[in-house]
């Protein structure tokens, strides 16, 4: 089975990292080295820890252009995903189904986080940062980062929680934020940015 999974602590309750290692095997190096990783070594106190903030609790006033679509491939995708129904949970639903139909999904449940020091050093922020992203994609030039929102329509925060997996991720895994593409996505519309024409932060992103 191609699928390989782990279950992490967040919080109160526990979510399952999945990593499809066939398709993982055309990513960046540092990348790979950074998903197969996380099966040996994942800083649980910061996940665990109630007063540490989340990336998709963020509330912060950013400009971020947003290209919106109903016509990208994942939103078929999405639709698909309905079809299955092995969990009580749609998230976990819909991440098992892409990563078993779509061969462009590399992982769901991604762990990025950054301790006091890190994020003092690259964000300017003064505590710890972590989050899970949804999805994992790359499409051949660009790892696309996405988030799985049920009326994506309405959502005012998302651009920023996904921004934010998008600099842990690049930290975390040395990658460039040229080579990211942010998104979130319901079953009937898109929205998609790039992370790196957000002016944010000077720190933004050193690898470690």
């Amino acid at each position: 089975m191609p699928i390989k999974i782990k279950s992490l602590e967040h919080h109160n309750f526990y979510i399952r990292y999945r990593l499809h290692t066939v398709n993982a095997g055309v990513l960046p190096a540092s990348l790979q080295e950074f998903l197969t990783g996380i099966f040996n070594a994942v800083p649980r106190e910061l996940f665990i820890h109630p007063e540490n903030p989340g990336c998709s609790g963020l509330r912060l006033d950013l400009t971020i252009a947003m290209e919106q679509t109903a016509s990208h491939p994942i939103i078929n995708f999405a639709q698909k995903s309905r079809e299955h129904t092995k969990f009580k949970n749609r998230h976990e639903n819909l991440q098992q189904w892409f990563l078993l139909n779509d061969p462009q999904a590399i992982a769901a449940e991604v762990p990025v986080w950054m301790d006091e020091e890190e994020s003092k050093k690259h964000l300017e922020l003064s505590h710890p940062l972590t989050g899970h992203i949804d999805l994992l994609r790359y499409n051949g030039s660009k790892i696309e980062i996405w988030d799985y929102k049920p009326k994506a329509s309405k959502e005012k925060w998302a651009r920023v929680q996904v921004l934010f997996y998008a600099l842990l991720l690049s930290i975390r895994a040395k990658i460039p934020l040229e080579n990211i593409l942010c998104g979130y996505f319901d079953e009937s519309v898109a929205f998609t940015f790039r992370p790196l024409n957000i002016p944010f932060c000077p720190h933004t992103p050193a690898a470690i």
